[in-house]
Protein backbone atom coordinates (compact mmCIF):
# COMPACT_ATOMS: atom_id res chain seq x y z
CA UNK A 1 0.00 0.00 0.00
CA UNK A 2 0.89 3.94 -0.88
CA UNK A 3 -0.28 7.23 -0.25
CA UNK A 4 -2.65 7.79 -2.57
CA UNK A 5 -5.91 9.45 -3.49
CA UNK A 6 -8.88 7.88 -2.19
CA UNK A 7 -12.77 8.21 -3.54
CA UNK A 8 -15.20 7.70 -0.49
CA UNK A 9 -18.71 8.67 -0.02
CA UNK A 10 -18.12 9.87 2.97
CA UNK A 11 -19.25 6.72 5.06
CA UNK A 12 -15.95 6.01 7.33
CA UNK A 13 -13.42 8.17 7.82
CA UNK A 14 -9.58 6.76 5.96
CA UNK A 15 -6.30 6.41 7.87
CA UNK A 16 -3.21 7.38 6.01
CA UNK A 17 -0.97 4.46 5.30
CA UNK A 18 1.56 5.81 7.76
CA UNK A 19 -0.96 6.92 10.43
CA UNK A 20 -2.15 3.34 10.74
CA UNK A 21 -1.57 0.77 13.76
CA UNK A 22 -1.58 -2.66 14.16
CA UNK A 23 -5.21 -2.78 15.48
CA UNK A 24 -6.02 -0.63 12.54
CA UNK A 25 -5.15 -3.26 9.63
CA UNK A 26 -7.81 -6.07 9.74
CA UNK A 27 -6.62 -9.98 9.76
CA UNK A 28 -7.41 -12.24 7.83
CA UNK A 29 -10.02 -15.03 8.93
CA UNK A 30 -9.27 -16.88 6.79
CA UNK A 31 -5.66 -16.47 5.72
CA UNK A 32 -5.26 -19.04 2.57
CA UNK A 33 -8.01 -17.69 0.99
CA UNK A 34 -7.09 -13.95 1.68
CA UNK A 35 -3.39 -14.91 0.37
CA UNK A 36 -5.55 -16.76 -3.09
CA UNK A 37 -7.96 -13.66 -3.61
CA UNK A 38 -5.38 -11.23 -3.28
CA UNK A 39 -2.83 -12.87 -5.85
CA UNK A 40 -5.46 -13.74 -8.10
CA UNK A 41 -7.09 -9.94 -7.83
CA UNK A 42 -3.30 -8.68 -8.61
CA UNK A 43 -2.95 -10.83 -11.28
CA UNK A 44 -6.66 -10.20 -13.29
CA UNK A 45 -5.79 -6.54 -13.39
CA UNK A 46 -2.46 -6.74 -14.44
CA UNK A 47 -1.81 -9.52 -16.33
CA UNK A 48 -4.53 -8.53 -18.64
CA UNK A 49 -2.55 -10.29 -22.14
CA UNK A 50 -1.30 -13.45 -20.72
CA UNK A 51 -2.83 -16.56 -19.16
CA UNK A 52 -4.91 -16.23 -15.87
CA UNK A 53 -3.36 -17.67 -12.93
CA UNK A 54 -4.76 -21.04 -11.48
CA UNK A 55 -5.78 -19.10 -8.39
CA UNK A 56 -8.52 -16.80 -10.16
CA UNK A 57 -9.75 -19.33 -11.86
CA UNK A 58 -10.29 -21.33 -8.35
CA UNK A 59 -11.55 -18.71 -6.20
CA UNK A 60 -13.93 -17.42 -9.03
CA UNK A 61 -15.46 -20.96 -9.68
CA UNK A 62 -15.52 -21.65 -5.92
CA UNK A 63 -17.65 -18.78 -5.94
CA UNK A 64 -19.81 -19.16 -8.90
CA UNK A 65 -20.89 -23.12 -7.20
CA UNK A 66 -21.33 -21.54 -3.48
CA UNK A 67 -24.23 -19.20 -5.34
CA UNK A 68 -25.91 -22.50 -6.43
CA UNK A 69 -29.22 -23.62 -5.01
CA UNK A 70 -28.32 -26.39 -2.46
CA UNK A 71 -30.80 -28.80 -3.74
CA UNK A 72 -28.75 -28.74 -7.13
CA UNK A 73 -25.31 -28.19 -5.83
CA UNK A 74 -25.27 -31.28 -4.10
CA UNK A 75 -25.12 -33.12 -7.10
CA UNK A 76 -22.18 -31.22 -8.30
CA UNK A 77 -18.66 -31.38 -7.50
CA UNK A 78 -16.27 -28.41 -8.93
CA UNK A 79 -12.40 -29.63 -8.97
CA UNK A 80 -9.78 -27.04 -8.13
CA UNK A 81 -7.60 -26.15 -11.61
CA UNK A 82 -4.89 -28.88 -11.95
CA UNK A 83 -2.48 -28.73 -13.73
CA UNK A 84 0.20 -29.06 -15.69
CA UNK A 85 2.15 -32.07 -14.55
CA UNK A 86 -0.72 -34.80 -15.47
CA UNK A 87 -2.42 -33.26 -18.43
CA UNK A 88 0.79 -32.10 -20.54
CA UNK A 89 2.87 -33.92 -22.76
CA UNK A 90 5.66 -34.44 -20.06
CA UNK A 91 6.14 -38.04 -19.12
CA UNK A 92 8.18 -37.70 -16.33
CA UNK A 93 5.99 -34.91 -14.87
CA UNK A 94 3.34 -37.46 -14.76
CA UNK A 95 5.30 -40.22 -13.06
CA UNK A 96 6.16 -37.53 -10.75
CA UNK A 97 2.38 -36.92 -9.79
CA UNK A 98 1.55 -40.73 -9.43
CA UNK A 99 4.45 -40.88 -7.15
CA UNK A 100 3.11 -38.05 -5.17
CA UNK A 101 -0.47 -39.62 -5.23
CA UNK A 102 0.69 -42.66 -4.00
CA UNK A 103 2.27 -41.27 -0.78
CA UNK A 104 0.15 -42.79 2.02
CA UNK A 105 0.54 -39.84 3.84
CA UNK A 106 -2.12 -38.30 1.54
CA UNK A 107 -4.22 -40.94 1.85
CA UNK A 108 -7.60 -41.27 3.22
CA UNK A 109 -9.08 -44.62 5.21
CA UNK A 110 -12.03 -46.31 3.21
CA UNK A 111 -15.27 -46.45 5.03
CA UNK A 112 -15.33 -50.11 3.99
CA UNK A 113 -14.53 -51.98 6.94
CA UNK A 114 -11.37 -52.74 5.93
CA UNK A 115 -8.14 -50.85 6.21
CA UNK A 116 -7.68 -49.90 2.72
CA UNK A 117 -6.56 -46.18 2.05
CA UNK A 118 -7.17 -43.84 -0.87
CA UNK A 119 -5.61 -40.91 -1.95
CA UNK A 120 -8.03 -37.87 -0.91
CA UNK A 121 -8.54 -36.42 -4.59
CA UNK A 122 -9.83 -39.35 -5.44
CA UNK A 123 -12.18 -39.35 -2.43
CA UNK A 124 -13.75 -35.96 -3.84
CA UNK A 125 -14.14 -36.90 -7.73
CA UNK A 126 -16.42 -39.62 -6.67
CA UNK A 127 -18.93 -37.86 -4.06
CA UNK A 128 -21.14 -36.40 -6.59
CA UNK A 129 -22.59 -37.61 -9.60
CA UNK A 130 -21.70 -34.46 -11.92
CA UNK A 131 -17.63 -33.16 -11.46
CA UNK A 132 -16.52 -29.80 -13.48
CA UNK A 133 -12.45 -29.86 -13.80
CA UNK A 134 -10.65 -27.00 -15.21
CA UNK A 135 -7.28 -28.24 -16.42
CA UNK A 136 -4.26 -26.75 -17.07
CA UNK A 137 -2.42 -27.56 -19.88
CA UNK A 138 1.18 -27.05 -21.56
CA UNK A 139 2.06 -28.74 -24.65
CA UNK A 140 3.85 -27.86 -28.46
CA UNK A 141 0.21 -25.96 -28.86
CA UNK A 142 0.29 -23.78 -26.42
CA UNK A 143 -0.36 -22.93 -22.69
CA UNK A 144 -4.02 -23.60 -21.85
CA UNK A 145 -7.20 -23.80 -19.34
CA UNK A 146 -9.05 -27.24 -21.02
CA UNK A 147 -12.31 -27.89 -19.00
CA UNK A 148 -13.44 -31.55 -18.13
CA UNK A 149 -17.26 -32.71 -17.32
CA UNK A 150 -18.35 -35.40 -16.79
CA UNK A 151 -21.33 -37.94 -15.08
CA UNK A 152 -21.26 -40.96 -13.06
CA UNK A 153 -23.41 -43.10 -11.10
CA UNK A 154 -23.62 -44.46 -7.94
CA UNK A 155 -24.34 -48.45 -7.29
CA UNK A 156 -27.33 -50.05 -4.65
CA UNK A 157 -23.69 -51.13 -2.50
CA UNK A 158 -22.32 -47.48 -2.35
CA UNK A 159 -25.03 -45.12 -2.69
CA UNK A 160 -22.37 -42.20 -1.54
CA UNK A 161 -19.49 -43.21 -4.11
CA UNK A 162 -20.43 -42.18 -7.86
CA UNK A 163 -17.52 -44.28 -9.67
CA UNK A 164 -19.56 -45.65 -12.55
CA UNK A 165 -19.09 -43.39 -15.24
CA UNK A 166 -21.48 -42.54 -18.12
CA UNK A 167 -20.36 -39.57 -20.08
CA UNK A 168 -17.79 -37.22 -20.08
CA UNK A 169 -16.47 -33.94 -22.60
CA UNK A 170 -13.52 -32.18 -22.90
CA UNK A 171 -13.73 -28.57 -24.05
CA UNK A 172 -10.81 -26.74 -25.59
CA UNK A 173 -11.36 -23.32 -27.07
CA UNK A 174 -7.47 -23.60 -28.85
CA UNK A 175 -7.47 -24.63 -32.13
CA UNK A 176 -5.32 -26.42 -34.71
CA UNK A 177 -2.57 -23.98 -36.32
CA UNK A 178 -2.79 -26.27 -39.39
CA UNK A 179 -5.38 -25.84 -41.72
CA UNK A 180 -7.45 -29.14 -42.08
CA UNK A 181 -8.37 -29.81 -46.50
CA UNK A 182 -11.11 -31.78 -44.89
CA UNK A 183 -12.63 -28.55 -43.71
CA UNK A 184 -11.71 -26.41 -46.31
CA UNK A 185 -8.24 -25.54 -45.06
CA UNK A 186 -10.12 -24.50 -41.69
CA UNK A 187 -8.70 -24.89 -38.53
CA UNK A 188 -10.33 -28.02 -35.97
CA UNK A 189 -9.61 -28.91 -32.84
CA UNK A 190 -6.60 -30.03 -31.57
CA UNK A 191 -6.81 -33.86 -31.93
CA UNK A 192 -3.54 -35.52 -30.73
CA UNK A 193 -4.03 -32.65 -27.75
CA UNK A 194 -7.64 -34.16 -26.96
CA UNK A 195 -6.52 -37.46 -27.41
CA UNK A 196 -3.67 -37.31 -24.58
CA UNK A 197 -6.11 -35.72 -22.40
CA UNK A 198 -8.61 -38.43 -22.47
CA UNK A 199 -6.00 -41.06 -22.43
CA UNK A 200 -4.63 -39.18 -19.20
CA UNK A 201 -8.44 -38.94 -17.88
CA UNK A 202 -8.80 -42.86 -18.29
CA UNK A 203 -5.84 -43.53 -16.57
CA UNK A 204 -6.75 -40.98 -13.87
CA UNK A 205 -9.67 -42.82 -13.16
CA UNK A 206 -8.61 -46.12 -13.63
CA UNK A 207 -6.47 -45.46 -10.19
CA UNK A 208 -9.39 -43.95 -8.34
CA UNK A 209 -11.44 -47.19 -8.67
CA UNK A 210 -13.94 -45.57 -11.43
CA UNK A 211 -16.19 -48.24 -14.02
CA UNK A 212 -15.24 -47.23 -17.48
CA UNK A 213 -17.26 -49.83 -19.24
CA UNK A 214 -19.85 -47.82 -19.89
CA UNK A 215 -18.34 -44.38 -20.30
CA UNK A 216 -19.05 -42.56 -23.62
CA UNK A 217 -18.10 -38.99 -24.75
CA UNK A 218 -20.06 -35.90 -25.33
CA UNK A 219 -18.96 -33.92 -28.10
CA UNK A 220 -19.17 -30.74 -26.69
CA UNK A 221 -17.97 -27.71 -28.23
CA UNK A 222 -16.97 -24.21 -27.16
CA UNK A 223 -16.44 -20.53 -28.50
CA UNK A 224 -12.50 -21.01 -30.31
CA UNK A 225 -10.32 -18.78 -29.18
CA UNK A 226 -8.44 -16.91 -32.06
CA UNK A 227 -4.68 -17.19 -32.45
CA UNK A 228 -3.85 -13.81 -31.43
CA UNK A 229 -5.33 -14.36 -27.77
CA UNK A 230 -4.31 -16.01 -24.80
CA UNK A 231 -8.04 -16.31 -23.45
CA UNK A 232 -8.37 -19.91 -22.68
CA UNK A 233 -8.89 -18.99 -18.79
CA UNK A 234 -11.77 -16.54 -19.28
CA UNK A 235 -13.31 -18.71 -21.50
CA UNK A 236 -12.95 -22.09 -18.92
CA UNK A 237 -14.69 -19.86 -16.32
CA UNK A 238 -17.54 -18.85 -19.30
CA UNK A 239 -17.79 -22.86 -20.04
CA UNK A 240 -18.30 -23.43 -15.91
CA UNK A 241 -20.64 -21.05 -15.63
CA UNK A 242 -22.99 -22.17 -18.52
CA UNK A 243 -22.24 -25.88 -17.58
CA UNK A 244 -23.29 -25.34 -14.03
CA UNK A 245 -26.62 -24.00 -15.41
CA UNK A 246 -27.19 -27.03 -17.35
CA UNK A 247 -26.72 -29.15 -14.30
CA UNK A 248 -29.45 -27.25 -12.51
CA UNK A 249 -31.76 -27.52 -15.78
CA UNK A 250 -31.19 -31.10 -14.93
CA UNK A 251 -31.75 -31.00 -11.62
CA UNK A 252 -34.96 -28.99 -12.04
CA UNK A 253 -36.10 -31.18 -15.28
CA UNK A 254 -36.10 -34.68 -12.72
CA UNK A 255 -32.38 -35.35 -12.48
CA UNK A 256 -32.62 -37.53 -15.96
CA UNK A 257 -29.68 -37.99 -17.93
CA UNK A 258 -29.77 -38.00 -21.64
CA UNK A 259 -26.13 -37.94 -23.30
CA UNK A 260 -27.20 -35.97 -26.20
CA UNK A 261 -29.63 -33.19 -24.76
CA UNK A 262 -28.75 -33.18 -20.89
CA UNK A 263 -24.78 -31.25 -21.83
CA UNK A 264 -24.88 -29.35 -25.48
CA UNK A 265 -22.26 -27.28 -26.77
CA UNK A 266 -21.56 -23.60 -25.16
CA UNK A 267 -22.44 -20.16 -26.87
CA UNK A 268 -20.98 -19.21 -29.89
CA UNK A 269 -20.22 -16.39 -28.45
CA UNK A 270 -17.61 -15.15 -25.45
CA UNK A 271 -16.30 -12.05 -24.64
CA UNK A 272 -13.12 -12.86 -22.33
CA UNK A 273 -12.95 -9.08 -21.01
CA UNK A 274 -16.31 -9.20 -19.70
CA UNK A 275 -15.51 -12.74 -18.07
CA UNK A 276 -12.30 -10.75 -16.95
CA UNK A 277 -13.88 -8.06 -14.87
CA UNK A 278 -16.61 -10.36 -13.30
CA UNK A 279 -13.57 -12.35 -12.33
CA UNK A 280 -11.90 -9.58 -10.88
CA UNK A 281 -15.02 -8.25 -8.41
CA UNK A 282 -15.50 -12.18 -7.41
CA UNK A 283 -11.92 -12.13 -6.19
CA UNK A 284 -11.65 -8.58 -4.74
CA UNK A 285 -15.42 -9.41 -2.96
CA UNK A 286 -14.18 -12.46 -1.34
CA UNK A 287 -11.04 -11.13 -0.48
CA UNK A 288 -13.17 -8.73 1.63
CA UNK A 289 -14.90 -11.32 2.89
CA UNK A 290 -11.24 -13.16 4.01
CA UNK A 291 -11.08 -10.01 6.06
CA UNK A 292 -14.36 -11.08 7.93
CA UNK A 293 -15.67 -7.73 6.39
CA UNK A 294 -13.54 -5.10 8.39
CA UNK A 295 -12.15 -4.17 4.30
CA UNK A 296 -14.22 -2.75 1.42
CA UNK A 297 -13.84 -2.88 -1.93
CA UNK A 298 -12.17 1.13 -3.13
CA UNK A 299 -10.97 2.30 -6.39
CA UNK A 300 -7.49 3.83 -5.85
CA UNK A 301 -6.61 6.81 -8.20
CA UNK A 302 -3.29 6.80 -9.84
CA UNK A 303 -1.28 9.82 -11.37
CA UNK A 304 -1.61 10.14 -15.37
CA UNK A 305 1.02 8.06 -17.46
CA UNK A 306 2.08 6.42 -14.26
CA UNK A 307 3.86 2.73 -16.01
CA UNK A 308 4.24 -0.62 -13.99
CA UNK A 309 6.78 -2.98 -14.08
CA UNK A 310 5.33 -6.48 -13.98
CA UNK A 311 6.21 -10.42 -15.29
CA UNK A 312 3.51 -11.59 -17.54
CA UNK A 313 3.47 -15.10 -19.03
CA UNK A 314 7.38 -15.29 -18.00
CA UNK A 315 8.24 -11.98 -19.56
CA UNK A 316 8.98 -8.70 -18.56
CA UNK A 317 6.17 -6.00 -19.55
CA UNK A 318 5.22 -2.55 -18.52
CA UNK A 319 1.66 -1.69 -17.91
CA UNK A 320 0.07 1.89 -18.44
CA UNK A 321 -3.19 2.36 -16.81
CA UNK A 322 -5.09 2.18 -20.15
CA UNK A 323 -3.79 -1.33 -21.11
CA UNK A 324 -6.20 -2.44 -18.41
CA UNK A 325 -9.86 -0.95 -20.35
CA UNK A 326 -9.65 -4.14 -22.24
CA UNK A 327 -9.64 -4.47 -26.76
CA UNK A 328 -10.95 -2.03 -29.02
CA UNK A 329 -12.76 -4.24 -31.25
CA UNK A 330 -15.39 -6.91 -29.94
CA UNK A 331 -14.52 -10.38 -30.25
CA UNK A 332 -16.22 -11.75 -33.19
CA UNK A 333 -18.83 -14.36 -33.00
CA UNK A 334 -18.08 -18.28 -33.22
CA UNK A 335 -19.11 -20.14 -37.20
CA UNK A 336 -22.24 -22.40 -36.94
CA UNK A 337 -19.55 -25.55 -36.09
CA UNK A 338 -17.08 -23.71 -33.79
CA UNK A 339 -14.30 -24.18 -36.26
CA UNK A 340 -11.70 -21.01 -36.71
CA UNK A 341 -12.02 -18.38 -39.14
CA UNK A 342 -15.65 -16.91 -37.33
CA UNK A 343 -18.80 -16.19 -38.49
CA UNK A 344 -17.22 -12.90 -39.50
CA UNK A 345 -14.94 -14.48 -42.27
CA UNK A 346 -16.76 -17.99 -42.66
CA UNK A 347 -20.07 -17.83 -43.34
CA UNK A 348 -22.32 -20.95 -42.87
CA UNK A 349 -23.83 -22.79 -46.29
CA UNK A 350 -27.29 -22.12 -46.31
CA UNK A 351 -28.51 -25.63 -45.18
CA UNK A 352 -26.97 -25.11 -41.39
Amino acid sequence: MSHSWTVGDGTFDPIPQDKRRQQDVPFPAFINIAYRARSALTSLQFSHDAPIPLSALDVACAHIWKCMPSEAGRYLHVEKPNGPGLWGSSEEAKAAMYTRMSDQRLHLPLDNGTDETEYRQYVDLKMRPWVIWPLWVEDQWGSDYVTVIWYSDNTAKQIDRYDQLRAYAIIDPRRSPDADGEWNQRHPPIEARLQRIRNRLFELWEYAGFNLQNAKPMNILSSPMPFTEATSGERCFAAVKALINQVIDWYTSGQQFNHDTTITSMTQWVNPFQQRVEMTGICAWVLMASLDYSARVTVEAILPNSRWEIVSNGQKKYVQPYDLAGPYEEPPIASYDYLLPPNNIYKAPAAQ
